[in-house]
């Protein structure tokens, strides 16, 4: 097992390499193969060396029990491959329909739709209005100092934080990340006030969100971003090497901060939980080859459904499916579907492919994949860069209320540009 791991590692590496030299125009799939590599591929690395992580078998024994199934480990490897063999595909299909490109002009499509885009002013004083909203969210709340300073997780809170955490913060902050994220984007001269001002508000949205995920979602954004900006990914690596490092030791020293350490001390556990997805899609393979020990879907495709149709309202469809998340993490601790859990660990589609449709829905989360950034490529500029971000972040994250409105404006925008009445200019 050992030597199809250190093959998978290695083909992954030279598909990486490859896709940076021959690199001439941004296409969707790049940012997405860097961060399978490194939620998918690295942790492969790592075991090979460190073997599996020191999961707190007291809360997350089915990770214990899947982390160290060979069948399970097999099955996965052989997906990673999979994955890596499409991708080499993909990776030479673009090439050759980039082999006229002199020169890309990635860089001008982007900026001339930033610069030209009608509502910018009016997306910029929106955001504005958020920024402001969040800050008087947390000064008129039962309690200012509970957001304004790092709780620790045995802290007991009130019902009125409890409600209005869930009601008002929660809400309002998801909004204060696209505000933060637009912000990025909309400042083309990369102006040191406007970097210093995004720090500010990077910094307060972590201390009173107090989820590190989200963090390392808007650095990720902000690499994206800076991608399509610059059509260079030699220019912004030692930058967001450095970034990247930061967040991650961010992570371990919040284990601190918070006294989460007394759960658990383990670094390279913690990048399982909070980096890497292997751990949470080998689950999703164990509880597919185990169905009489884990419970996680009532029926095949039931999360799925909800996905498409989850803007019907509960009142009108009582046994509507809930967020794939909420079957996943009953799953994972063994409790019933219609068990209460207070909290989400962060998972990608891939898993839910899985729970959905079997072992082949690995298969299909691939064809998906490739699907997917093929139909975003050949959108307008700013459906491109949202559809884009969206499935890189569902690499890493669940789709939570955020995301579903992010998707929203997706659909939006491909079927005004399909009707000729796109919103801004090309």
């Amino acid at each position: 097992m050992v030597v199809l791991e250190g093959f998978i590692v290695i083909y992954a590496f030279i598909n990486l390499v490859l896709m940076i030299k021959r690199y001439k125009r941004f296409h969707g799939i790049y940012p997405v193969i860097a961060i399978f590599d490194l939620v998918m591929v690295v942790p492969l690395f790592l075991e090979m060396f460190l073997g599996i992580p020191k999961i707190p078998s007291d809360v997350y024994m089915n990770y214990v029990r899947s982390m160290n199934d060979q069948n399970t480990l097999l099955i996965y490897c052989l997906f990673v491959l999979l994955a890596q063999l499409m991708f080499t595909y993909e990776l030479k299909r673009i090439n050759k329909m980039d082999r006229s490109i002199i020169k890309t002009n990635d860089i001008h499509e982007l900026l001339q739709f930033i610069q030209k885009f009608r509502y910018r002013k009016i997306v910029l004083e929106i955001c504005y209005l958020v920024v402001i909203a969040s800050v008087l969210s947390v000064l008129f709340s039962p309690d200012p100092m509970y957001y304004l300073k790092f709780r620790s997780v045995h802290m007991q809170v009130s019902d009125s934080i409890s409600k209005y955490s869930e009601q008002v913060i929660g809400p309002i902050f998801e909004l204060f990340v696209c505000a933060i994220i637009s912000l990025k984007l909309f400042d083309t001269k990369n102006k040191i006030s406007g970097v210093i001002f995004r720090i500010i508000l990077i910094v307060f949205f972590t201390l009173v969100n107090g989820k590190r995920t989200y963090l390392m979602i808007i650095v990720g954004v902000f690499f994206l971003i800076d991608l399509l900006k610059e059509g260079s990914l030699k220019k912004i690596a030692p930058k967001y090497v450095v970034l990247f490092g930061l967040v991650a030791i961010y992570f371990y020293t919040y284990m601190y901060i918070t006294d989460k350490i007394s759960y658990n001390s383990d670094w390279y556990y913690e990048l399982h939980e909070y980096i890497f997805r292997s751990m949470h899609t080998r689950f999703s393979i164990y509880a597919t080859l185990h169905p009489d020990e884990i419970h996680i879907l009532d029926y095949l495709g039931q999360s799925m459904l909800y996905n498409i149709l989850f803007f019907i309202p509960r009142t009108l469809w009582i046994s509507k499916p809930m967020p794939y998340i909420d079957y996943y993490m009953r799953g994972l601790l063994g409790l019933s579907s219609f068990s209460n859990i207070s909290y989400h660990m962060p998972a990608s589609y891939y898993p839910e492919f899985v729970s959905n449709f079997g072992i082949f829905g690995l298969f299909l989360s691939l064809i998906f994949t490739i699907w997917i950034m093929r139909y975003f490529d050949k959108r307008n500029t700013v459906c491109k860069l949202l559809g884009i971000a969206l499935i890189a972040l569902l690499n890493i994250y669940y789709y939570n209320d955020l995301l579903k409105i992010i998707a929203v404006l997706i659909i939006y925008l491909c079927i005004t540009e399909k009707y000729k009445f796109v919103i801004g200019s090309r």
